[in-house]
């Protein structure tokens, strides 16, 4: 996929005022697999049910990273999924997820009192 980033004045065709350096650069932030397996942080991705990056990018991601959830946010697009509702709500979720999981893993203020006592 990062080789259609490669060709930014076909893909600029009625882009606007997109830079070709900006298109032409994004084919670069691509992961090899190896690197992509390597990511050890807590991943969730949030995409619009109507954003055409679903099938360039995360359809294949979860290919490769099928214990990363996907979250597709109803009635959304590329641009305006971030303004739903929905997208509010999963992030706070997993959001008090994450910190209730870094809660539960460190350690009391008694017991690291003892460790360092």
């Amino acid at each position: 996929m990062q080789r259609v980033w490669q060709r930014p004045r076909e893909r600029l065709r009625g882009a606007g005022s997109v830079p070709n350096a900006c298109v032409a650069s994004i084919g670069r932030l691509a992961l090899t697999r190896v690197e992509l397996l390597a990511i050890r942080v807590p991943v969730e991705v949030l995409i619009g049910d109507r954003d055409p990056v679903d099938a360039l990018y995360v359809r294949p991601l979860q290919a490769a990273r099928p214990d990363w959830p996907v979250v597709h946010i109803h009635r959304a697009g590329h641009l305006n999924a971030f303004l739903k509702d929905q997208f509010k709500q999963e992030l706070a979720r997993w959001l008090d997820r994450r910190r209730q999981a870094v809660s539960a893993d460190a350690p009391t203020s008694a017991s690291a009192a003892r460790s360092t006592g």
